[in-house]
Parts: C-alpha cells; structure tokens; sequence
C-alpha cells in the first residue's frame, strides 16, 4: 500500500483488479498488530478514538467528499495502552498500471497484461453530506484545545483552508467557504451620488 493510505477493503480491492498484490505499509502491520494483542480487553472501555481533522475536499471528478484522520488509543489486557495515528479514512488507493506485451511459447502469440504500477490515484468512499459529516462529528472533539479537531477545506491540489468550526464546515456552501462570501448574499447597492450642476 502507498503511503498516505491506511489499510481498507477498498483498496486491497482495487490492487487485486489490476492483479497485483496488495502489500501492508509498517503502519498497516503495526496496526494489526495492535488489535491483536489489544483484542478482548477487560480494559476496552477506557479505548479512545478522536477524529483529529475532518477535510471537506473537491477531487478530481469535481463532487465533494470527506476524509479525515483518527488518533486512537487501545488498551491491553494488562492496561497498557498503544497509540495509533490513522490518516486519510474514506480514501483508498488505485493503482494505475503501465501495460505490457507478453508474448507467448516460441513468440507466436502475445497478449496485453497489466504491467508495473506507474501512478496511483485517490478514490473516496464518503460523498460529503451534512449527514456524512454528522456520523463523523460524533467523534471529533470541539471542546480541549488539546486534541481540538481542525476543519479543513480542500480543493485538489490548492492550499488547505482551516474553518472556524463545525456549523460553518457542515452548513455553507464550498464556495462561501472558499472565498468567505456568502453565495446566497448580494453586495447592497452603492447609492447614486447626486451632483448639482
């Protein structure tokens, strides 16, 4: 798996379509691991998980999606407790493929295969919604300044907008946000200046 993607069905997917392998991150290995040795728990109830930033973003096709990165605490049978920063949930990756020809015995036949992975793309499985953003709000933290969730606004390649809080992020339009305007206002009308003759 590239790096900037964590672990998810979608992904391991995407990788078996073009038949290569999906291969774990370190991240994704330690992970695993995590849940393992923290499975079953008497001290489960003291896990914590916090959505540390939540990005309302354009891609490339031009709808709106979330992603948003988690910082997890998990508890083990003993009481210690392992940590866990989780980037980019409701992204996966795609791997984009160079085709090759193979031939075949004695070079008499040839097909097309998927070659070497030249790119790899950014599919999203959350299309915004203030729905969408609600069941992720559950978890994010708008209380200590600690581990405060930041509201980021996202366009491609651009630069990240922080917004201010969670109302403006769910209820404005991307445009408002972007350019601080509200769409849906209009500038007064400058008064006509009378002038004597």
């Amino acid at each position: 798996m590239p790096a900037g993607f964590f672990k998810c069905q979608e992904g391991i997917d995407a990788y078996n379509k073009v038949g290569k392998e999906y291969d774990n991150t370190l991240d994704d290995n330690r992970y695993d691991h995590i849940l393992k040795v923290t499975a079953n728990s008497p001290h489960s109830a003291r896990n914590i998980e916090v959505v540390r930033a939540m990005v309302r973003e354009i891609a490339d096709d031009g709808n709106e999606y979330i992603k948003y990165d988690v910082h997890e605490v998990l508890y083990d049978a003993i009481g210690a407790w392992h940590e866990v920063y989780k980037p980019n949930i409701g992204t996966y990756p795609i791997p984009i493929v160079q085709p090759t020809i193979q031939m075949g015995a004695n070079m008499t036949s040839s097909e097309v295969v998927n070659g070497p992975v030249i790119r790899v793309d950014t599919g999203y499985l959350i299309p915004f919604s203030p729905e969408a953003a609600d069941k992720i709000h559950a978890k994010c933290n708008d209380v200590s300044q600690r581990e405060r969730t930041q509201y980021i606004l996202k366009r491609g390649g651009a630069r990240r907008i922080t917004i201010k809080n969670y109302a403006d992020f769910r209820d404005k339009s991307f445009q408002e946000l972007e350019t601080g305007k509200s769409s849906t206002l209009q500038e007064p009308e400058k008064s006509k200046s009378t002038s004597r003759k």
